[in-house]
C-alpha cells in the first residue's frame, strides 16, 4: 500500500478482478492516477472515464492501455476484455500525527493548531465526504499550502515548491523519557 513517496500509504486501493474471481491491486503509480481521476470525477469536475498509461499484462508481458469507467466500475482493455474494478478503503489508525519533509530530509511535525485540521480533512476524504486535496494556511505563514492525500505531498501555492508529507498512526510518545533516552547527543 505504499505510494511513491517514502512513508506514504494511500487511503484507497484500486483493484481489478482476475479470471479466477480474485481481485488484484493496481501498481502504486497507476493506483494514484486512478484515484486522482476518480476524485476529480466524484467532485463533479472530471471525466467518468480514465485512460491508463501502458500497463504490462500478466498474460503476455506486453504493455496495454485500459479504459476505466467509474460509473460502471469496469476496466476495458484495448482488446475489449472488460473486467470489474473496485475501490477498497485502507484501514486507518484511530488518529494520526502529520509531518512534512524538510529540504535536509528530516521529518518535521506540523504545528499543533494544524494537526487537527489536516486529520479532520483526511478522515472526511477517507469517508468519501471530503476532497483529496485541501488548501491550508499555517500559523505565521502568509502562503497557502495545497495538501494532497493521494500523493502524500504539500505544495506552496505561491512558489510551487513541493514536499512530501506523511501520517504517523497512533499516539506519539512525548515523555516522560527514561534517563538513557534523554541524553543529549
Amino acid at each position: 500500500q505504499r505510494g511513491d513517496k517514502a512513508g506514504w500509504s494511500t487511503p484507497f486501493r484500486w483493484q481489478w478482478r482476475q479470471d479466477d474471481g480474485a481481485f488484484e491491486p493496481y501498481a502504486d503509480a497507476i493506483n494514484a492516477q486512478i484515484e486522482t481521476a476518480f476524485n476529480d470525477f466524484s467532485r463533479g469536475g472530471g471525466n467518468p472515464r480514465f485512460h491508463t498509461p501502458p500497463i504490462v499484462r500478466f498474460v503476455d508481458d506486453l504493455p496495454h492501455r485500459y479504459h476505466i469507467d467509474f460509473v460502471a466500475n469496469t476496466q476495458t482493455s484495448e482488446l475489449r476484455c472488460r473486467r470489474p474494478i473496485r475501490r477498497v478503503k485502507a484501514v486507518a489508525a484511530a488518529h494520526g500525527h502529520w509531518q512534512w519533509q524538510d529540504l535536509d530530509g528530516a521529518w518535521r511535525m506540523y504545528e499543533s493548531l494544524v494537526q487537527d485540521v489536516i486529520e479532520d480533512a483526511y478522515r472526511k476524504y477517507c469517508d468519501v465526504v471530503g476532497a483529496a486535496v485541501i488548501d491550508v494556511r499555517f500559523p505565521g505563514r502568509p502562503e497557502t499550502y495545497r495538501l494532497s492525500f493521494v500523493e502524500g505531498s504539500q505544495t506552496n501555492a505561491v512558489s510551487g515548491e513541493r514536499r512530501s508529507m506523511r501520517r504517523l498512526a497512533g499516539a506519539l510518545r512525548l515523555g516522560p523519557f527514561k534517563k538513557e533516552e534523554a541524553r543529549v547527543r
